[in-house]
């Protein structure tokens, strides 16, 4: 929703806070896996947004997007040799 009001306004480049873990209970690794993979997601496909940054409040945040990105990337890489009709 913001990704999409921030392409009408013909924003390139948004940043987005750590989101939902700790004050509302939400687990930050699965917070941190939402937004990595939707922002992967949008900016693969290609828009008016050119850049989506991910902000980390401090180490903990910063090592559950890591690790978030590496998941992401593992998984697309899975899917691309999959499609390839490799394994």
């Amino acid at each position: 929703m913001c990704i999409s009001l921030a392409a009408e306004k013909q924003v390139r480049s948004i940043a987005f806070p750590s989101l939902s873990g700790g004050l509302y209970g939400f687990p930050f690794d699965r917070a941190a896996a939402v937004a990595v993979g939707t922002a992967a997601a949008y900016l693969k496909r290609g828009g008016a947004v050119e850049e989506i940054i991910l902000v980390a409040h401090d180490d903990n945040d910063y090592q559950a997007y890591d690790l978030a990105a590496d998941r992401w990337e593992r998984m697309q890489a899975a899917r691309a040799m999959q499609g390839q009709g490799v394994g």
